[in-house]
């Protein structure tokens, strides 16, 4: 579900030479990340989203085993990861609502789960920060 605002849709910046992560706001549409949905679900592109940025917003649809087994995704290949250096990971989440079992984003490193991130452990209806360190030790 989209939404509609009257303020200024934010511009497509280059991302910073020192962020692995490209297009993290998502200001310059979904490139390069890559979507995947699971039966009934949908992904959008919302502007504006949480400060002033764009978001990418997700709605699961109805949850059936097919979306646990087959779970939709947003990705983005990382291919400037240095072993032995240290990294940052920093992203919002909105959930509208705590929904223990089917509202949660899980957060993968190198095909390794790093965090999960759950509605029940943020307020409903606000955006939340969301910090996660990690060592690119694990290049393969």
């Amino acid at each position: 579900m989209a939404t509609t605002s009257t303020s200024r849709t934010p511009t497509c910046t280059p991302t910073p030479a020192n962020n692995v992560v490209k297009n993290g706001g998502f200001e310059c549409g979904l490139a390069p990340w890559i979507a995947t949905d699971s039966s009934g679900s949908v992904h959008s592109i919302t502007q504006p989203g949480d400060a002033s940025n764009a978001a990418y917003q997700f709605n699961p649809g109805p949850t059936s085993e097919e979306t646990f087994s087959h779970p939709a995704n947003v990705k983005q290949n990382l291919t400037s990861l240095t072993v032995g250096a240290e990294y940052v990971l920093r992203f919002r989440t909105y959930f509208g609502q705590c929904a223990r079992l089917t509202n949660y984003i899980r957060v993968f490193v190198l095909r390794s789960e790093v965090t999960t991130v759950d509605s029940c452990d943020n307020v409903a209806g606000r955006y939340s920060d969301n910090v996660y360190g990690y060592s690119g030790d694990d290049k393969d």
